[in-house]
């Protein structure tokens, strides 16, 4: 139906990926750690495209997330500006 929702699956993996963000960044690998970031982020598009920080999503893709969801994607977005 073309929604995301609160998975919890796609919420396992955002969690595995940003744990091991997290130890990139610690690491001093700010590149590996954004990758992991733009990983979570694809998680939640609708279409199964690659994020991309240019495009970003589109108006249903967040109208598609449910409140966990949403959650996650705001998280990363701030993490990864930092």
């Amino acid at each position: 139906d073309g929604k995301v929702g609160d998975d919890p699956q796609t919420l396992q993996a955002a969690e595995e990926r940003a744990v091991m963000g997290k130890m990139f960044g610690t690491m001093g690998s700010t590149s590996k750690a954004v990758a992991m970031n733009r990983d979570i982020l694809t998680l939640f598009k609708v279409e199964g495209d690659d994020f991309s920080w240019e495009a970003g999503f589109t108006l249903s893709e967040i109208s598609s997330l449910d409140p966990k969801s949403l959650e996650v994607v705001v998280e990363t977005l701030i993490g990864s500006s930092k």
